[in-house]
């Protein structure tokens, strides 16, 4: 996959939009994630999510705030939030000022 390229991968799954982002989220392609999700999030009020960002290689300061857009629109339409995120991203984003968000480490976790 090219340094350029976003791969997004949606899933309903039992009350649940499952969201997986492979490869690079950036400036440059951000608004392929604000057309594909956020719109989506936003228009059918999907309350719901979980946002796999274990595959993304590289997110810029763009690309985490279209993230953090995507939450709040789900905690606006009275969801929950799971992020399955790997232990060396955790340190890369500073979620722990999102209280609302529930770190999981592998997606099936979302149903517990």
């Amino acid at each position: 996959m090219g340094e350029d390229m976003l791969k997004i991968d949606m899933e309903p799954i039992r009350g649940f939009l499952f969201i997986r982002l492979v490869g690079s989220l950036h400036k440059g392609n951000v608004s392929k994630l604000d057309k594909e999700v956020i719109c989506l999030l936003r228009n059918a009020r999907v309350k719901n999510i979980v946002l796999n960002i274990k595959n993304l290689d590289y997110v810029d300061y763009y690309g985490k705030k279209e993230i953090i857009n995507g939450f709040q629109v789900c905690l606006i339409n009275k969801g929950n939030v799971f992020v399955c995120i790997s232990d060396k991203q955790k340190r890369l984003f500073d979620f722990d000022k999102y209280k609302s968000l529930k770190i999981i480490t592998d997606e099936p976790k979302a149903f517990n």
